[in-house]
């Protein structure tokens, strides 16, 4: 989290001598739309303004002030916290990619049993799936806006902050089934 919460943070440009970067590196930073890495920085690269590992395995962090939909492609493995404090309306998954999916706009392991990231501008109401087993940390955290959630019969796990700092999320309901939440 080296740069947090910075609302008026409108680019960073990452510069060949930069070999780690940790986890989380620009969370909430909701006026991010330019995140650029030098062509001779041997560790990280940007593919339209998303930084990434060389490899394109890892996906380290989506710009917060971008909007719209975004489809993670089918090299990427890890995705951590790159999509905290996002302003996503969708996140979708190129098919061949075999270590996520996404149903209706939100982003889950390959199994479906892991809520990864919800939209951060997806607005209304969500049922999470009767399949997912666990909600992972920062799953909804600064998602501004999810109104209501629908926590189902078989969520066992729900990670730290999942549903932090959601300034519009007014309600969570838990089937009366669940036997590990109510």
């Amino acid at each position: 989290n080296a740069i947090f919460q910075c609302p008026n943070l409108a680019g960073v440009f990452i510069p060949a001598s930069v070999t780690n970067i940790g986890v989380g590196p620009m969370i909430d930073c909701k006026s991010l739309t330019t995140i650029s890495v030098s062509p001779a920085n041997s560790i990280y690269t940007n593919v339209n303004q998303v930084l990434f590992n060389k490899s394109l395995t890892s996906l380290i962090e989506f710009p917060g002030g971008v909007g719209g939909s975004y489809t993670i492609p089918a090299s990427v493995t890890n995705v951590g916290q790159a999509f905290i404090g996002n302003s996503l309306t969708a996140i979708s998954v190129n098919p061949a990619n075999t270590y996520f999916t996404n149903l209706a706009g939100v982003l889950f392991d390959k199994s479906k049993t892991f809520l990864v990231s919800y939209p951060g501008s997806a607005a209304g109401s969500y049922a999470v799936p009767t399949n997912a087993t666990t909600i992972v940390g920062g799953a909804f955290e600064y998602s501004a806006g999810v109104t209501t959630v629908s926590i189902g019969t078989n969520v066992s796990s729900i990670g730290t902050f999942a549903f932090y700092d959601c300034p519009n999320l007014t309600a969570i309901s838990v089937n009366a089934t669940n036997a590990f939440y109510s």
